[in-house]
């Protein structure tokens, strides 16, 4: 047996223990949580996660979600269950799934890998793929986290701005 990759592997697991799998540049989300009733904690920054916390924990706004009485107990920011983009700061949903469904489409590739800006900064990078008539544009962000318009508001809009627009990235 070759006890270097399980080194590796273990070497690996080291050294990424302390990341947040929602976003690696962050302290890891338990450090984070808000807890009922210690808003001395909360600072600017947090404003939203308070928010967010207050908006998913009022009975109102989850019998508008028909969220099951009883399933959920008390809505926290880090919440194992919520999850689904895709940007390169992201350990729960990485972007290579999304280039390997892509894959599947059978798509030609129209546009190679290339950087994007936004305001003569690097924005992340994308491709372009074709079939027929269709257009499918890939791109990342980043620096983004789990929720990419959180971290970078500016880049997220200049990207649906020139998606509306019909201005490619």
């Amino acid at each position: 047996m070759d006890y270097s990759i399980i080194n590796e592997i273990l070497l690996n697991l080291q050294c990424t223990d302390n990341l947040s799998n929602f976003h690696i540049l962050e302290p890891p989300c338990e450090s984070t949580l808000l807890r009922k009733g210690d808003w001395s904690s909360v600072v600017q920054d947090d404003m939203n996660y308070m928010m967010s916390y207050v908006w998913a924990n009022n009975p109102v706004v989850q019998d508008a979600l028909l969220v099951r009485k009883g399933t959920i107990k008390e809505w926290k920011n880090c919440n194992k269950l919520v999850q689904g983009y895709y940007e390169v700061n992201v350990a729960t949903a990485p972007y290579m799934a999304t280039l390997k469904w892509i894959k599947h489409l059978n798509l030609t590739l129209d546009d190679g890998w290339r950087l994007w800006n936004v305001n003569g900064h690097v924005a992340g990078y994308t491709q372009r793929y074709k079939k027929d008539k269709f257009y499918l544009t890939f791109a990342t962000i980043l620096g983004a986290g789990h929720t990419a318009p959180e971290y970078n508001p500016e880049e997220c809009y200049a990207m649906i701005d020139r998606w509306f627009s019909s201005f490619p990235l």
